[in-house]
């Protein structure tokens, strides 16, 4: 079916609960953009399906399965509107800053489990959903945080009352082992300096919860079940285990580099989730 309208990847009612119209996100390429021009092709079946959708989440009514199908469409949503910006804006002859063909596969899942959930109010898939959905308080009901890293498929976003996060394609194994709540709770993350500004706050907090989300996207990618390599031609559209996983070994220098897609520097290393981070100067907070 042929798009006839267009989809905010960000929904209108959370730019308009945090006020985001005219607040940008970064890219890949370290520009950014303006939330309100995070846009792509749509049918308006499938807003009117997803729009049923993020109702419900934003009054806190979560399904496990919406909360997944939501936090993968703003995954595939912002790599594929990624698809139509050049990663050099002053070089016309620039590559996209993401290739069509690397999302493709992803993409194609997207659209599979959509329509099933449409068809039949089941993802058809084992697990469901074919990765962990966390639902977590909020630290800050007032402050918009946004963390998204295409490299590992993690994704994390405040909405206000509770931040939502999903590691996307690890079969649940990071829920499985309780991992995002290891994180959660293994941080003495305490209430700001009660002298801190208001913007100081709120990257007080983006700092938080880009640390939560860069452990568990690092944590899950190791298990080598991310997307980026699962070849649809060649293995199962959602693949499957044949004996019980296994996990790399961190490695410093790989973390160092997945890091600084949650805006992080490796500060220090330590092993077994425990480094310590320190924010990129040129991507903190919501600019």
């Amino acid at each position: 079916m042929e798009p006839d309208t267009e989809e905010h990847v960000i929904p209108d009612w959370l730019q308009r609960r945090f006020g985001l119209q005219r607040q940008r996100y970064h890219l890949p390429s370290s520009s950014a953009l303006d939330y309100r021009h995070a846009r792509v092709p749509a049918t308006q079946e499938f807003n009117a399906f997803f729009g049923d959708i993020e109702s419900r989440i934003s009054q806190n009514r979560f399904v496990w399965e919406e909360v997944y199908l939501w936090l993968l469409k703003i995954h595939v949503g912002l790599m594929y509107r990624d698809t139509a910006l050049l990663s050099d804006i002053r070089n016309p002859q620039s590559h996209p800053i993401v290739r069509a063909e690397s999302i493709a596969n992803q993409l194609q899942i997207f659209r599979r489990l959509v329509r099933s959930y449409m068809n039949t109010g089941t993802l058809e898939v084992a697990p469901s959903p074919p990765g962990s959905v966390f639902v977590l308080p909020s630290l800050s009901e007032r402050h918009f945080d946004f963390q998204h890293s295409f490299t590992t498929g993690s994704i994390g976003i405040n909405i206000g009352d509770f931040y939502v996060a999903a590691s996307l394609w690890d079969l649940q194994t990071a829920h499985q082992f309780e991992y995002f709540d290891w994180v959660w709770g293994k941080e003495n993350f305490n209430a700001p300096p009660p002298e801190f500004t208001a913007e100081q706050i709120a990257l007080w907090y983006h700092h938080i919860q880009a640390v939560w989300l860069c452990n568990l996207g690092y944590w899950s990618f190791r298990w080598n079940i991310n997307m980026y390599h699962t070849v649809a031609s060649q293995r199962p559209l959602i693949p499957a285990f044949d004996d019980l996983p296994s996990q790399r070994p961190e490695d410093p220098s790989e973390l160092a580099s997945i890091c600084e897609t949650f805006g992080l520097s490796l500060a220090t290393y330590l092993p077994n989730g425990k480094s310590i981070f320190e924010p990129l100067p040129s991507r903190l907070g919501v600019t």
